[in-house]
């Protein structure tokens, strides 16, 4: 696979589409009426989807963007191999996935702490009080 452009990074897996007619079974170059093309990604957010050109190069294609179930969506009237893509995160970002899992570590922890002091404290109580 030829290298992506320098402000992209691949968000998942390319695939090579090939279509198919019913009757003498040979590949189709273009579509009729275009389809649509749902990719599910593994990092959000998802910018585009790029197609793979005949000159090696990669093609940018606007997509819809679903944050909730991880795809994205794009208009494709021709087979070919897409990959979905996305913005690298700037060293230091705080937005990344990752970033945000470090950053809510300690206040899980802090939620498990309190969690067991609330139950020894009320669990103290109630043998101090005999219920």
């Amino acid at each position: 696979m030829p290298p992506l452009p320098h402000e992209l990074v691949a968000d998942g897996n390319a695939y090579a589409l090939v279509f198919h007619d019913d009757g003498p079974n040979v590949d189709v170059g273009r579509l009729a009426a275009p389809a649509r093309l749902v990719l599910t990604v593994p990092v959000l957010p998802a910018a585009d989807v790029v197609r793979l050109n005949d000159d090696g190069t990669w093609r940018v294609l606007a997509a819809r963007e679903h944050h909730l179930d991880g795809a994205v969506e794009v208009t494709i009237d021709a087979a070919g191999t897409y990959l979905a893509v996305r913005r690298p995160y700037p060293p230091g970002d705080t937005t990344s996935q990752a970033a945000v899992v470090r950053g809510a570590a300690p206040f899980a922890a802090a939620a498990v702490v309190l969690a067991a002091v609330l139950w020894w404290t009320r669990r103290r109580r109630r043998r101090l009080l005999g219920d």
